[in-house]
């Protein structure tokens, strides 16, 4: 719902703000709530675990000013594979954070290692190697004993495939 807001050609900026605080609020409320009843005892063992890390810039208008205002996203999943023999995301969990990337970055750091056993697990991290999120703030995120495996993210993987190719 907030992201057909957000793609609607005729919002104003301050309807934009409005949706971004909103589901910023509401994604923080529930991640907490997770965060805060995740049990250590009952950690999973995941058979793929995936790690993505993006930010993306909305320009927010006061009194014939912009200010820009950054998003930060992390989304924490796993792949399993379907009957018909496709993978399909399960368990996905998302962390969102206006302006504040290293903070979001410490409850990210905190929840693979709460709600997974991930020792001898290769964990896949994917980014599109932007400021705060390139190969190595990916790995600093896993526990020391975990193997991380960096990779572009499918969208700018495609695009710069698609650029290289004049395509």
């Amino acid at each position: 719902m907030a992201l057909n807001m957000l793609f609607d050609s005729g919002i104003s900026h301050s309807a934009v703000m409005e949706a971004v605080h909103t589901l910023g609020a509401e994604v923080a409320k529930q991640t907490q709530a997770t965060e805060k009843t995740a049990p250590a005892a009952g950690r999973r063992v995941p058979e793929c675990l995936t790690i993505e890390g993006d930010a993306f810039i909305v320009k927010q208008k006061h009194e014939k000013k912009t200010r820009p205002i950054e998003v930060h996203h992390y989304r924490v999943y796993e792949r399993d594979q379907g009957n018909d023999g496709k993978f399909k995301v399960v368990r996905c969990h998302d962390f969102l954070e206006i302006e504040n990337r290293k903070k979001l970055a410490e409850r990210v750091r905190n929840y693979p290692d709460l709600n997974y056993e991930l020792q001898g697990q290769t964990v896949f991290l994917a980014s599109d190697a932007g400021p705060g999120y390139a190969p190595q703030n990916l790995l600093d995120l896993l526990p020391g004993y975990t193997h991380g495996e960096y990779f572009l993210d499918r969208y700018h993987c495609l695009r710069k495939i698609k650029n290289t190719l004049g395509r």
